[in-house]
C-alpha cells in the first residue's frame, strides 16, 4: 500500500475505502458537497488546487490569499475540511490551524517549507511538500476526512 506523510513523519495510507470511490477519473475522494477551505497566496496554486476540488463537485471556499480573508471564512461558513498554506506571505496559517481544531474541522498542510516549521500539535496532520501531484492531494484530503470525529 502507498504511504503520504503527516507533518511529524509518519506515514498515512494512501486508500482509505471509506472515504473514496472509484470515478472516470480515477480514485478520488468522496467529496461531493462538501465545503472545503482553500487557504493559498499563490495564485496558480490556489488555481490549480481550486479547479482540482471543483472537479469533485465540492464547494470550494476561497481561494483566501491572506489570514484575514481566511478568518472571515472560517468564522462566517460551514467548513468540512481545510487545506492550509503555511506561510501566506510575511503572515502564517497556524492561528486558522488553532481554529479549525477548536471546531473540529479536519485539515491538511500544503507547504514548499519543510514540516519541521510547525508546532509539535499540528504534526499530526497530513502534509504536502509543493509540488504534488492530484492524488497526493487527495489521498492527504482522504486521510484528513478519515480523522474526522
Amino acid at each position: 500500500m502507498k504511504t503520504g506523510r503527516l507533518a511529524g513523519g509518519s506515514r498515512f495510507p494512501r486508500s482509505d475505502d471509506s472515504v473514496r470511490a472509484a470515478s472516470s477519473r480515477g480514485d478520488r475522494p468522496v467529496l461531493t458537497g462538501l465545503n472545503i477551505l482553500l487557504v493559498e497566496d499563490e495564485a496558480l496554486i490556489a488555481i490549480d488546487v481550486g479547479q482540482l476540488l471543483a472537479d469533485t463537485e465540492c464547494r470550494v471556499i476561497g481561494p483566501c490569499r491572506d489570514v484575514v480573508d481566511a478568518l472571515h471564512a472560517i468564522e462566517n461558513e460551514h467548513i468540512d475540511c481545510g487545506i492550509l498554506d503555511i506561510r501566506l506571505g510575511a503572515e502564517h496559517s497556524l492561528h486558522l490551524a488553532d481554529m479549525l481544531v477548536a471546531r473540529n474541522v479536519p485539515f491538511i498542510w500544503m507547504s514548499g517549507y519543510d514540516a519541521q516549521i510547525l508546532p509539535a500539535q499540528h504534526r499530526n496532520r497530513p502534509f504536502l511538500c509543493k509540488p504534488f501531484a492530484a492524488d497526493e492531494l487527495f489521498d492527504a484530503l482522504a486521510a484528513a476526512l478519515a480523522s474526522r470525529v
